[in-house]
């Protein structure tokens, strides 16, 4: 009843699918290459893992897992918390700043700035006009 459900691009696919006939002896591996531009060898390296994995062989193994940099969802929230009492007013640099000095929390400016724009601290802003859109 679980079932894995493989995401793949349109490249991908199309790479299963010549690999596919490649295996199955329909082309040469330097016929492949040439079909999807790409060395003998590095068809010969795509061949073995689709032999051992089949289509997952094809995927990135790190797709669908959370970034190892992202920041925790409760870090977020105190960096939050901390601009809504104190720093409401400043502009996201500003703020990254004063979160640095005064609170030693390191954190980016584009950080700041999408977690204040979450929390509907700041609008969007374009940037030729710095009139809200």
């Amino acid at each position: 009843m679980c079932e894995d459900v493989i995401t793949m691009t349109g490249r991908e696919q199309e790479r299963y699918q010549v690999i596919g006939r490649s295996l199955s002896r329909e082309i040469t591996q330097a016929e492949a290459g040439e079909l999807l531009g790409l060395s003998e060898r590095h068809i010969r390296r795509l061949a073995k893992r689709v032999r051992l994995k089949g289509m997952r062989g094809l995927v990135h193994g790190n797709r669908g897992r959370p970034s190892p940099r992202k920041m925790s969802a409760e870090f977020e929230e105190r960096i939050a918390s901390i601009i809504g009492q104190h720093y409401s007013d400043f502009t996201p640099l500003h703020a990254s700043e004063k979160l640095w000095e005064r609170h030693k929390v390191r954190v980016s400016r584009e950080k700041v700035r999408l977690i204040m724009m979450a929390n509907g601290s700041i609008g969007l802003f374009s940037a030729s006009t710095k009139s809200l859109i």
